[in-house]
């Protein structure tokens, strides 16, 4: 059961444009920029490479000049996503045997509908005082800096997946 309904009145949002959200924040307006992200893996690459990510973040940390916050949101896993998935990319689909095609992928479903399975989502939440000096290409830059080192980023736009973000921070899955 969702225990908030109204998100307006509890963000104390003012209005919700394409791009970003105008909120009353102890009496100031700011705007909110959010951004999901996809991290990079860090296994599997070498030391050399990992030392490289690590000082392009540290530098992309000393660059940032707003107020910010990661955001982890848990979801359950969506199986028939995650098997479609798995059919698309491996050579399950090539199978020619269809019963053990079946079986194989209604093992899998049962393995992770019994594991309960949780996927992450990762965000970036951006806020700035509405009259600030800090601009847009502040933004772009640590963004780009987060391109750079691998993360895919991408804005989260459009009033409808805006409000959908807000309203999954506060009414979490059981």
């Amino acid at each position: 059961m969702n225990k908030y309904k109204d998100i307006t009145k509890l963000y104390n949002i003012l209005d919700i444009l394409d791009e970003y959200i105008l909120i009353n924040y102890k009496g100031n307006v700011e705007k909110i920029y959010m951004y999901k992200i996809e991290p990079i893996v860090m296994l599997g690459l070498s030391k050399i490479e990992q030392e490289n990510i690590l000082t392009i973040f540290k530098e992309l940390l000393k660059q940032v000049n707003f107020d910010f916050q990661i955001l982890m949101l848990n979801s359950k896993l969506n199986i028939e996503k995650y098997i479609n998935n798995l059919i698309s990319q491996t050579n399950i689909s090539k199978l020619e045997n269809i019963n053990l095609k079946n079986n194989y992928i209604k093992d899998i479903k049962e393995k992770l509908i019994k594991e309960k399975i949780y996927e992450t989502d990762y965000y970036i939440i951006i806020s700035i005082t509405y009259d600030t000096s800090i601009e847009i290409k502040d933004i772009d830059n640590v963004i780009n800096k987060l391109k750079k080192i691998g993360c895919d980023v991408k804005k989260v736009k459009g009033k409808k997946n805006l409000e959908n973000l807000m309203y999954r921070c506060i009414n979490k899955e059981s």
